[in-house]
């Protein structure tokens, strides 16, 4: 049982650090699979010194590794690192580019997830994109990016570095839309009441105009690049001691682009509006946001008459519904909602069959490639997932982990490698090779728990996970099935093992604590015992303090 002890340290409140990593007992002297190197979301395996070079430098994917790697757990692909603001497909759906907290902008092949190239200049996060079309048929050449150093910056897709014109934004643009004959750019932030036009050749401005009186959040273009459609907040947060305007009663408005006068107002009890997105026929207006009397909901407009059509997602209990998009042909509309991506039809408001919601916190953004057969997404912890619409799966499966690792263990047979990280399954590979060996099953895997650390049993048959819930679960190695589950309480929680096995198993992991030096054992005790008294985990604890006290005096000469 001495394989559970790093499990139980941190499940008790303390920390197992993922150093020192080493080759396993089974290992052999000299082999040069030496060191885990974690790379946030991948891992590599180092070669030691003087063992030779790499002589392929490249993973499975055929990717570079770095300085000293000869092998890479998973791929570097999509791993953008951080959270991720925003995601815009070019219009030739070549390239998915992303930004956000990091202030670097990434390119990647949409259809393999390779890195193609970083672009580099603003002076803190980035919070929206666009590219610029350059007619049909022909790949765009201009990317648009706005940040919170509150500038607007011009990127030339062909030699990746940027154009001399940046605007300096009035202050921090939050969103940004691009005409579809790529000569105007609208901007805006979520504070002040201005929209802004300027011309993409040279950036200079065109015109201004006051639009939402609590900010503008959200701005899109219609086809025929003559209608600019604008969300906010109609009412600006009141200041104390000083007078306010006039308050605007609509939500969404959509505006002349050649004059900046309003032609349509959409009236109603919204409160806030988080999103917006035209459909590619100028017919319906999606707005995600706060109503009055239907509180957090989506709801399709009439562009034309400004009247409400459907409310999409009433009945569905949405939580934080921050971004959507239309598919191509404006049939469907797809909302990310804090952990979950649902799809409706525009036409009825019923949801249809959505993603799986495992691999998502807090969805950020959404973009449809140009034909709508591939979706991406992004979110708060920087996962960057495609998705095939018509199969409601994700692509490039089978690639890794998607988010930073928390633990890498390494079985006493030197043959399997195992990892984990924070709301995701665990995997296993194969130590020789650095091939996926198997993911544990996703229907058996709880969303919301945190991989803290894992560890093997000394047969290799057993692998044991401890959860930020501070409970341990035990899993079949070779069918990747979990077959044991013992939950340990917090402190000042009622121990509620009323089972037999949940019982056995956390009473095994507490027995490991008679084994552990009394300078270890005795501040883990302590704390437990400071649990509820009918607790039958604050007796146990209390039970096996006096017992190493006793063992203590027994001891002395």
């Amino acid at each position: 049982m001495r394989w559970l002890t790093a499990i139980l340290l941190t499940v008790l409140g303390s920390w197992v650090p993922m150093s020192s990593l080493a080759d396993g007992p089974g290992a052999k002297p000299g082999e040069r699979y030496a060191k885990l190197a974690v790379e946030e979301k991948v891992v590599s395996l180092a070669s030691e010194p003087g063992a030779g070079a790499n002589p392929t430098s490249a993973d499975l994917y055929g990717d570079p590794l770095p300085k000293g790697g000869i092998a890479r757990l998973g791929t570097s692909r999509l791993q953008h690192g951080g959270k991720v603001n925003t995601l815009a497909y070019s219009p030739d759906g070549k390239w998915l580019a992303s930004a956000g907290a990091d202030a670097v902008i990434r390119l990647w092949d949409a259809e393999t997830g390779k890195a193609g190239f970083e672009l580099q200049g603003h002076q803190g996060a980035v919070h929206c994109l666009a590219f610029v079309p350059a007619g049909e048929g022909k790949p765009a050449e201009v990317l648009v990016s706005a940040g919170v150093d509150k500038t607007i910056r011009f990127w030339d897709l062909n030699s990746g570095r940027e154009r001399a014109h940046v605007i300096n934004h009035p202050e921090v643009p939050t969103t940004l839309a691009v005409s579809p004959d790529g000569k105007l750019l609208a901007s805006a932030g979520n504070r002040e009441s201005h929209i802004f036009l300027w011309k993409v050749e040279d950036g200079k401005e065109v015109r201004r105009w006051k639009a939402h009186q609590g900010g503008v959040t959200s701005l899109a273009f219609a086809a025929d690049g003559k209608t600019l459609a604008s969300a906010g907040q109609p009412q600006r947060l009141s200041v104390p001691g000083k007078a306010e305007e006039p308050s605007d009663d609509y939500g969404i408005a959509l505006w002349q682009t050649d004059t900046g006068k309003p032609r349509q107002t959409f009236a109603g009890q919204t409160t806030h509006t988080w999103a917006m997105a035209f459909s590619s026929d100028g017919k319906l207006v999606a707005s995600a946001g706060i109503d009055k009397t239907k509180g957090r909901c989506v709801i399709l407009w009439d562009a034309e008459t400004g009247k409400q059509l459907r409310t999409v997602g009433e009945r569905f209990h949405l939580v934080d519904p921050r971004c959507l998009v239309f598919s191509k042909d404006g049939k469907t509309l797809v909302v990310g909602d804090l952990i979950q991506i649902k799809f409706f039809d525009t036409g009825t408001g019923a949801e249809q069959r959505g993603l799986p919601s495992a691999f998502m916190d807090h969805v950020q953004a959404l973009a449809f490639s140009p034909d709508s057969r591939t979706l991406a997404s992004s979110d708060e912890k920087g996962r960057i997932m495609l998705w095939d619409v018509a199969r409601r799966t994700a692509r490039l499966e089978g690639r890794g982990h998607t988010l930073p690792l928390t633990s890498v263990a390494v079985a006493p047979d030197g043959k399997t490698i195992a990892t984990s990280t924070f709301g995701e399954p665990a995997w296993l590979w194969v130590r020789a090779t650095c091939k996926p060996l198997r993911q544990f099953k996703r229907e058996n895997w709880q969303n919301a728990a945190m991989v803290w650390c894992l560890a093997f049993s000394p047969d290799c048959r057993t692998i044991a996970l401890s959860l930020q819930n501070f409970g341990i679960t035990f899993w079949d190695v070779k069918s990747g099935l979990q077959f044991l589950r013992g939950r340990i309480p917090k402190r000042g929680m009622r121990a509620d093992l009323n089972t037999s096995a949940d019982w056995q198993a956390t009473l095994a992991a507490l027995k490991l604590l008679e084994e552990l030096p009394p300078t270890s054992a005795r501040p883990l005790l302590e704390n437990l015992i400071k649990g509820d008294p009918d607790s039958r985990l604050t007796r146990e604890a209390n039970a096996i303090q006096q017992r190493l006290v006793k063992r203590g005096k027994d001891a002395k000469p």
